[in-house]
């Protein structure tokens, strides 16, 4: 939430009370509205006025939080969600059309894969200024970490799809093995967290170092975001169909190199699948469309308030 309040303010450029937090009314959504207080008030802001709008949980019942943001005389232009997916989706679809222009940033937990999946239910257009931001960098990447976690997943849960829950638990997990490690075979709890305490500059392949100390237990404040946007879909055919030609004709020709090994023509039928179906997305048919593929998602990287 720290990261997403500097962001909207320091790049999106809104005032503070412009921004207003939906929250789950439980201790999950308490501590996501500390955190958005607690920046406010390291930017200087009052954070007694920040308007926090709440559904109860386990509930899609978000109409109290929808009529209540109706009331503001302020423009809201920015929503920090903590909430659930299917919570979080809700309450986009009843407010897209009343605030067109609105940001809605979701934390991690929310799931940006589940997230994505439910609001294509709805309609394209309302991934329209969604972001979801993430301890882990992007699924699609190409980190060490990220590819170690889909050789795993596809080795030991073959045809489960790669989402950023279970990398995060891919990651946790591999944090406390190289610990186990360490530890070595006579094992205990208090040595354990001995050697976690004492953890400097692990390098699992993040794209940053992790870390531990006595009173700091985060092990990352790095922060990655996932953009869901429709206008990510675009994609001008004609042009598109003619830098196709081109690149087949300069393969022809000898002039780009073109694949040369056992499973060439495999991967030729595959490129061509693959170009067949972004024109089909560009030609206005996304029945098959997934998610992930084609651009619908995005990757926005900030930490610390940059991009």
């Amino acid at each position: 939430t720290d990261a997403v309040v500097r962001y909207l303010v320091k790049i999106r450029r809104l005032q503070p009370r412009q921004i207003a937090v939906f929250a789950q009314q439980d201790s999950y959504g308490d501590a996501g509205f500390a955190g958005v207080s607690k920046a406010f008030r390291a930017m200087g802001a009052n954070d007694g006025a920040i308007l926090r709008l709440g559904y109860a949980r386990n509930t899609v019942d978000v109409d109290a939080a929808v009529n209540e943001l109706k009331l503001q005389k302020t423009p809201i232009k920015a929503i920090v969600m903590v909430a659930t997916y299917r919570a979080a989706a809700k309450f986009i679809e009843k407010t897209r059309d009343l605030y067109p222009g609105m940001i809605y940033t979701n934390v991690s937990f929310v799931g940006s894969t589940a997230l994505a999946e439910e609001l294509k239910l709805l309609g394209a257009r309302y991934t329209n200024g969604v972001i979801v931001t993430q301890v882990v960098p992007a699924v699609s990447g190409y980190s060490s970490a990220v590819l170690e976690y889909k050789n795993a997943l596809a080795k030991y849960f073959p045809g489960e799809a790669p989402d950023y829950v279970s990398l995060e638990g891919y990651v946790a997990a591999n944090v406390l093995i190289q610990a186990l490690r360490k530890t070595g075979p006579q094992l205990d709890t208090e040595k354990l967290i001995d050697v976690l305490e004492n953890t400097r500059n692990l390098d699992l392949g993040l794209g940053t170092q992790l870390g531990f100390g006595r009173s700091e237990h985060q092990a990352s404040n790095k922060v990655w975001g996932t953009a869901l946007d429709e206008s990510l879909l675009a994609v001008d055919l004609a042009r598109y169909q003619e830098v196709v030609a081109a690149k087949r004709r300069l393969q022809t020709e000898g002039v780009l190199g073109s694949f040369d090994f056992p499973l060439k023509r495999l991967a030729v039928a595959r490129d061509r699948l693959m170009y067949e179906h972004i024109a089909r997305v560009a030609r206005g048919d996304r029945s098959r469309h997934l998610p992930c593929t084609a651009g619908a998602l995005s990757a926005v990287i900030f930490e610390d308030g940059s991009v």
